[in-house]
Formats: structure tokens, sequence, C-alpha cells
């Protein structure tokens, strides 16, 4: 294998093999200056790809199955149905939305989840996006978790993090982008969750999420 490259994941039942590059070679220091930084800028790591096989995907050794193919309700015309449930809620007037809870957001189903804790993981066309834990993961996708919005949650004091990853799915189905959901169950889900989102950097994660390049349409 050349210089500057590392294995990131191998899948054994999809027999495959992703590698990313390091930060640089011996061979490459020499013949290439190092770009600038700016100062007080953290640099972003590499945006993760899942190595799918059939219904199964592998992030670092952790292997994930497919829960389900995200799809937001669509009126009769095709178009995708947006909510503000702001307006429902009886302290509306009194209470300042949080950080994401302008909205608009979308509704959808996810059915067949366990109702144990694990490791879940959004992907859009491939690319992981969202990394994110809970003790009953049919509940945490369920109606009280992010498939609606409750009015409470777009306030302060409610669940901004539902608001912000439905309403991110919901900006993903506008640009068409496939989104998937990928669960791993276990009874020790949070050290899991923390190495995924040190080493992979999901860009949804965080208080300020990025744009996920380099997604594709492609089937897990």
């Amino acid at each position: 294998m050349d210089a500057g490259w590392e294995t990131r994941s191998v899948d054994i039942y999809g027999e495959s093999l992703v590698f990313v590059r390091t930060r640089s070679s011996a061979r490459g220091r020499s013949a290439r200056a190092a770009p600038a930084r700016r100062s007080g800028a953290a640099p972003h790591k590499a945006q993760a790809p899942f190595v799918a096989s059939t219904g199964a995907a592998t992030l670092l050794e952790y292997k994930f199955v497919h829960a389900a193919a995200i799809q937001p309700d669509r009126g009769p015309d095709g178009a995708l149905l947006e909510f503000r449930p702001q307006s429902r809620y009886d302290a509306a007037d009194t209470t300042p939305l949080n950080r994401w809870g302008k909205g608009p957001f979308c509704r959808f189903d996810v059915e067949g989840l366990p109702p144990r804790p694990g490791v879940y993981a959004v992907t859009v066309g491939g690319i992981l996006a969202y990394v994110g834990i809970s003790t009953d993961l049919e509940r945490r996708w369920g109606p009280r978790g992010y498939a609606r919005i409750s009015p409470r949650n777009c306030f302060v004091g409610g669940q901004s993090t539902n608001c912000k990853v439905n309403h991110l799915i919901l900006q993903a189905a506008r640009q068409e982008r496939r989104v998937d959901l990928w669960m791993y169950e276990t009874a020790a889900p949070k050290p899991i969750e923390s190495r995924l989102i040190d080493e992979l950097d999901p860009p949804w994660n965080g208080h300020h999420p990025r744009p996920i390049a380099g997604a594709s349409d492609s089937n897990p």
C-alpha cells in the first residue's frame, strides 16, 4: 500500500474495504507545503462513507443494520408537506423559540424499531450525517421523537435536537437526497456514540451543522 493511506473500515460481509488518506506521507511532506489555516479555525475530519452491503453497514468496527428509508409525507401532488406547529403551544406568546424551533418540519413514519437501547445513524446519499443514542430506539424515532415535532419542542425548554434533526431531514428531502436510518443495538451506547462522533465528525452533530458533500442517491 502506498504511504499516506490508512484503513478506515472493512466490511467482511460486503467484501469491501475503505481507505482514507492520512495527513501526509513522508514522500509528500517534502514535495508539498501544508495549506495555511486560519487562526482559530478548527479543521473538520473527512465526511465518512457508509460501507454498505445488503441490509448492513459498517462504521469503524460496528455493524449497523438498515432500519428504514426515511420518506417524509407528501401531498396528493407529490409535494413535501411542511409543518409549523408553534402556534398551538399555549405559552407561545411568552416563551422564545429555541435555536431550531422556527422550522419548518416534516412528518414521517419509521416502523419495526426495537424498544431497546442502541446507537442510531442517519445517512444522506450514503454519507454519514448524524449519530445519536437512545434507551428506546422505537420511541426516539416515533411520533413523540423525531417523526413528529410537537408545539412544545419548538420553544426553549423543549427538545431542540428533535427540531434540528427533523428540519435537516426535510432539507435533504427537498434536495431529493435519499435519507436512511441505521441502528446498532447495545446496552452501553454512550461510549460508541462518543467514539463515532470524535473519529468521524458527522456534519449534523453539534450546534452548527455543515453541508453534506458528495452524497448520492444510491440504495444501501
